[in-house]
């Protein structure tokens, strides 16, 4: 007992601070880690909840359930009566819950017989007006038609995405027995359904997207809300200031294929006849919005028409088609009479169309086929510039025939001075200089450049480019300055030709004879001299 009675009053003064200055001191320490401890924990604490509340508000769109209100119509028979129905819808219920599990939130309700009629008629024209006021409490309205065939009956079923406000393709499951009945139609749902997500973030040709209850995973675990391949297209929500709905707008000839899946979001590259088709300024509320495609198979007329008025349909022109991942092409043929082509589906969702006319490439149009029936694309009309490129290719020919004769004359001019015969090589200098000049022949190209009137602004600048590298070629291959050269050979040679040829040969003149003094005397000779002189 007393070793511990002499430790204990140690430790007590240790820590319970028993001495008198340290009593002194303790109360204001106490005071200030107390504050600063306060301080240190409501920091943590703010980050903790910060945290927590970015990552709750990054998570809201992953971990809410599509509100979906299922709408079964059937034609009234007598296998196919209101009993049925109502089994069935039971039935479908409990096969979501037990497959699909939180990510759908299914409900039915009773409908109009008039739409009843119209799902069971016709599916594919049931429009968004005939789903009536309450459509705008759920984030899909799936119809389901159950109809009987020729052998057995035939399932049908559409979605409308409420957000979006688009009609997807009517997924169709053959059905041969009445008991399979709450298979088939589960199936056609589940095919006919299309995943909604959020564009995230782009940059260049990468965009990531978040998908809607993305973060609740499905029962059945051999089903995947996503797959890569998947293809989305963008659409763009515009909001009033009380966040009501004033407009949707798909943007144009542009979608996304699924790359990599990651835990939050996943990555797609895209693919659009635009440039920076997702990366403009957007006033305003602005939702954009990713919606899954779900093809039917079937096929899609395509239209091309010239982009500027008149929109003249565009005859003669060839379509290719490739896959997105490739480069290979094939000929899908060529529009018609009336600037029609069929695009037939394939075996992936997506292919990207090449539009050429002439050896000109027009346009790169990716198109789900079977996605919608008919499809109309307007392409630059290069009508105007076929012909000019058949006046360049004339005016070009001309050329080669003129840079060909001038070529031949010079070195038959060159050829002729080495001869010496200064009468064939000045002829040849003629020759030269009686051919087409560069100034006649750019003359030629401004009348026919005057005459050009397009209003396609693509097709005016690259016949514009046509005319430009013709000057160009005019320019390095007809210098009037090669003529003048050879010119300027020939009277040269000839000059010091008559330099270097010896004068002909001519007689000298020989100089006058003295007349013969004979001798004779003195004086005599003196008096002949003075005659001489007289």
């Amino acid at each position: 007992m007393k070793p511990q009675s002499s430790i204990s009053p140690l430790k007590k003064g240790a820590t319970g601070c028993l001495s008198a200055s340290a009593e002194r001191k303790c109360p204001k320490n106490t005071g200030w880690q107390a504050a600063s401890g306060t301080r240190i924990g409501l920091c943590a604490i703010l980050l903790v909840v910060g945290f927590v509340s970015s990552a709750a508000a990054q998570s809201v769109w992953e971990l809410t359930p599509y509100r979906i209100r299922l709408i079964v119509a059937m034609r009234p028979t007598p296998e196919l009566d209101a009993r049925l129905r109502s089994d069935l819808e039971s039935a479908l219920l409990g096969r979501f819950e037990t497959v699909i599990g939180a990510a759908w939130d299914v409900s039915t309700e009773p409908v109009s017989p008039r739409l009843r009629h119209q799902i069971v008629d016709d599916i594919g024209a049931v429009t968004a007006e005939l789903l009536g006021e309450g459509r705008g409490e759920f984030d899909k309205i799936m119809l389901l038609a159950v109809t009987p065939g020729p052998m057995g009956y035939r399932v049908a079923a559409r979605e409308f995405d409420v957000r979006t406000q688009v009609f997807g393709s009517v997924a169709e499951q053959p059905l041969w027995q009445s008991a399979k009945l709450c298979d088939a139609s589960f199936d056609a749902v589940r095919r006919a359904f299309a995943p909604l997500a959020r564009i995230a973030s782009s940059k260049g040709k990468d965009v990531k997207l978040r998908l809607r209850a993305g973060g609740l995973s499905m029962r059945d675990k051999t089903l995947k809300a996503l797959a890569a391949g998947d293809v989305f297209r963008p659409m763009v929500r515009y909001l009033d200031r009380e966040g009501k709905l004033r407009r949707v707008i798909e943007v144009p000839w542009t979608f996304m294929v699924v790359d990599r899946i990651e835990e939050r979001g996943f990555h797609c590259t895209l693919h659009s006849a635009m440039h920076s088709p997702l990366s403009g300024r957007r006033r305003g509320r602005v939702e954009q919005l990713a919606l899954a495609v779900r093809p039917a198979g079937k096929s899609t007329r395509l239209t091309l028409k010239a982009r500027v008025e008149p929109n003249q349909l565009l005859c003669g022109y060839d379509v290719l088609g490739r896959l997105p991942d490739s480069k290979k092409t094939t000929p899908l043929g060529q529009t018609d009479a009336k600037g029609t082509v069929n695009i037939p589906a394939i075996d992936g969702p997506l292919r990207i169309l090449i539009v050429k006319c002439g050896g000109v490439l027009l346009a790169r149009l990716p198109v789900v086929p079977g996605l919608s029936p008919t499809l109309e694309a307007q392409v630059p009309g290069v009508d105007e510039r076929l012909e000019m490129e058949g006046f360049i290719t004339g005016i070009q020919e001309e050329l080669i025939d003129i840079v060909t004769r001038r070529e031949v004359l010079i070195v038959r001019a060159r050829k002729h001075i080495e001869e010496v015969d200064w009468e064939k090589a000045r002829a040849r200098v003629n020759e030269l200089r009686s051919l087409q000049t560069r100034a006649e022949f750019l003359r030629t190209l401004d009348r026919q450049q005057e005459k050009v009137s397009v209003k396609d602004t693509w097709i005016k600048k690259k016949i514009d480019t046509l005319f430009g590298d013709t000057r160009k070629l005019l320019d390095k291959f007809l210098d009037p300055g090669a003529i003048e050269k050879i010119a300027l050979e020939v009277n040269q040679a000839r000059a010091e030709n008559r330099k270097a040829k010896p004068q002909p040969h001519q007689p000298q003149e020989k100089p006058p004879e003295k007349a013969e003094i004979l001798p004779t005397d003195a004086g005599a000779s003196n008096a002949n001299l003075g005659d001489a002189f007289d």
